[in-house]
């Protein structure tokens, strides 16, 4: 079996790809850093010749960064995504599954959230994974392509990039407690969200190869809810930190609740299997290895 993986470079790209070799299925990185670019429609059509299945995750996924550049998050996450679907048609590839986001369904206050929700997206990295949600179905239902979205909610998990003020929660808490800094919180970190770690990420693009599951959008979360502050609290417990914390005036284009659904999920066999306090302790352990100092 042979599998293009777009955005293969990435925190999940990596490992899914790493999980694909390990099952001995050739996988093609298909990303800017091995210079391969979604936008070139030319070079995408050739590199899907003779694969069975495509993983799309290639996108501007900095929310800060698409606010400044909207045109071109639009340009890379909705014309990216065309493009990697009408290379999959013209060349018939089996299935293609597409790495959307909870921010589509924006502050939705009928939470658990089903896939069925009202999608409001509050920024436009949200809107452009809601646009590419809908050209997927699209193809799905025009062109008859294999297509999954999986609706992906807050990952975490070792080698996730901690270098930035932007950087998910996760690993910036435990950069920071590592290192006995304060943990900053935007407003009363009462604001819930919930986590997923990486490697069941990985898994369950994996599940979704052998899966029926076309033109369908899929919640993949873990279904479990923490604060940020109950979890600022956890990962200060758990590196033995001395941090403190310390809160700033809440940021208006904060999510206040998020937690999915995931009746379809686990009826598509697509479960989580890693709890919060071991999916932390493993990035918690990485970070102590790893990360750079």
């Amino acid at each position: 079996m042979k599998i293009l993986v777009t955005g293969g470079s990435g925190f999940i790209g990596t490992n899914i790809i790493a999980l694909l070799e390990s099952k001995g299925i050739d996988a093609i990185n298909y990303d800017l850093k091995t210079c391969f670019d979604i936008l070139d429609s030319k070079t995408l059509l050739e590199k899907t010749k003779g694969v069975d299945a495509i993983m799309h995750l290639a996108a501007k996924v900095r929310v800060h960064e698409c606010e400044e550049n909207p045109a071109e998050t639009l340009r890379v996450n909705a014309l990216g995504t065309e493009n990697v679907l009408c290379a999959a048609a013209e060349n018939s590839v089996g299935k293609v599954i597409i790495a959307s986001s909870a921010a589509v369904y924006g502050n939705n206050p009928n939470i658990p959230l089903k896939e069925t929700a009202h999608a409001a997206p509050l920024n436009i990295y949200g809107l452009s994974k809601l646009a590419a949600e809908k050209i997927a179905l699209n193809y799905s239902e025009r062109r008859g392509l294999h297509v999954t979205c999986f609706r992906i909610f807050n990952v975490y998990g070792p080698g996730q990039d901690a270098s930035s003020p932007y950087s998910a929660a996760i690993p910036l808490f435990i950069s920071r407690a590592l290192r006995n800094q304060d943990l900053v919180i935007y407003g009363d970190g009462l604001q819930t969200r919930d986590f997923i770690y990486v490697k069941d990420v990985a898994n369950i693009f994996f599940s979704a190869l052998n899966g029926a599951l076309g033109g369908k959008i899929i919640n993949v979360a873990s279904g479990k809810t923490i604060s940020i502050l109950d979890l600022a609290k956890q990962i200060i417990t758990a590196t033995n930190s001395e941090s403190k914390i310390k809160h700033e005036p809440a940021r208006n284009s904060d999510i206040k609740q998020s937690v999915a659904d995931m009746a379809l999920a686990s009826q598509s066999s697509m479960a989580p299997a890693f709890a919060l306090e071991q999916g932390l302790n493993e990035t918690i352990a990485w970070f102590r290895k790893c990360a750079p100092s």
